[in-house]
This record gives structure tokens, C-alpha cells and sequence, in this order.
């Protein structure tokens, strides 16, 4: 509980600059590393009731369909939550990639609720880019989220490596 309360704040400070200051940039998707983080270090029922308040906090920031980001989330936590039982997302490879594809299917699922639902979208390119420099970073990123929580609960996590 101790962590969500920590990534929250750090999800609406990256909500808000980017909803006001980068609008259009392809920044680090942060919302999904934070879930990415959370599906392979906490339980089932935690993570995507996680996953459905970030996702519905970044639709309200974005001005998105309201629940678009969150089923994308939580699609996105369980994906992450059942392959991590059968890889490791520990070495910086398999981080990126799980980082970009994570961010791909993100996109994907937003894209397939909003036409499912009526509305003419394409496929914006910049997913992809936004893709890109969230693989990029999701190491280091990905990193600093272990710090925080070896910080914030330290008994838990005192054998394991970052």
C-alpha cells in the first residue's frame, strides 16, 4: 500500500506536464513503467485495481475516453503479471522489450476500444514513437522504481537485486 501511495504522485506530476507542458512530445509512457513495475513485484487484485485508478486519473488528465487507458492498463497489468512468471524481467534486454511491447499493446487496446465504440481514429504514429522512448528509458526508470520501493519497504526486499 506504502508504494501505491509513492507512485501516485510521481504519476500526476507526469500526467500533468505532460497534458500542459509536452502535449505532443513522445515522452516515457511513466503510467505504464509503473504498472510494468507493479505486475511483476505485487499481487493480482492490488496491481489492477492500481492499473484502473492510474488509467482512469491519465484519461482524466488527457481528456481521453473515460476508462479507454484503464482497460488498456489493466489488460497491459495482466499480460505483465502472467509472463513474469515465466521470464525475468530483471536484465536490461528483456526490460526493454517488455517495455515497448507493453507500450504497443497499450496503444493497440486504446485504439480498438475507442473505434469499437464509434469513434474515427487512426492509429496515431506517434504511439509508436512514444513506444520507442519508453523502451529507451524503461531500464533506468525501471531502476529508480526498484530503489523507491527497496527504500520504502526495506525488510521486503533486502536480498534481492536491482
Amino acid at each position: 500500500m506504502k508504494e501505491i501511495l509513492a507512485f501516485l504522485p510521481i504519476a500526476i506530476v507526469y500526467l500533468a506536464l505532460k497534458s500542459t507542458i509536452s502535449p505532443n512530445i513522445p515522452l516515457p509512457d511513466i503510467t505504464l513503467l509503473i504498472i510494468f513495475h507493479a505486475a511483476h513485484k505485487k499481487g493480482a487484485t492490488v496491481g489492477v485495481l492500481f492499473a484502473f485508478a492510474l488509467g482512469y486519473i491519465e484519461d482524466a488528465f488527457t481528456g481521453a475516453v473515460l476508462g479507454s487507458t484503464s482497460f488498456s492498463l489493466i489488460v497491459v497489468y495482466l499480460a505483465v503479471h502472467l509472463t513474469s512468471k515465466r521470464v525475468q524481467f530483471t536484465t536490461t534486454p528483456m526490460r526493454t522489450i517488455g517495455a515497448f511491447a507493453s507500450s504497443l499493446v497499450k496503444g493497440l487496446i486504446i485504439f480498438m476500444v475507442l473505434r469499437t465504440a464509434g469513434l474515427r481514429v487512426g492509429y496515431p504514429l506517434d504511439a509508436f514513437f512514444v513506444a520507442i522512448t519508453t523502451a529507451i528509458t524503461a531500464p533506468w526508470i525501471l531502476h529508480a522504481f526498484g530503489k523507491l520501493t527497496a527504500y520504502i519497504n526495506p525488510h521486503k526486499f533486502k536480498d534481492e537485486t536491482f
